[in-house]
């Protein structure tokens, strides 16, 4: 899959793991996170 977003989008992909802890140190706090269709996610938070 980053494969592929790298190709057309020219991005890529993070794990949830990675995006907590930027959350985390820039002043968030995760709320939940809720399961998308197939491999993706989204992760709720708020502003501490």
């Amino acid at each position: 899959m980053a494969g592929e977003f790298l190709v057309n989008v020219g991005g890529d992909v993070y794990s949830a793991e990675e995006a907590h802890a930027w959350l985390a140190q820039t002043g968030w706090r995760v709320v939940d996170e809720l399961p998308l269709a197939g491999p993706q996610s989204a992760i709720v938070a708020e502003a501490l």
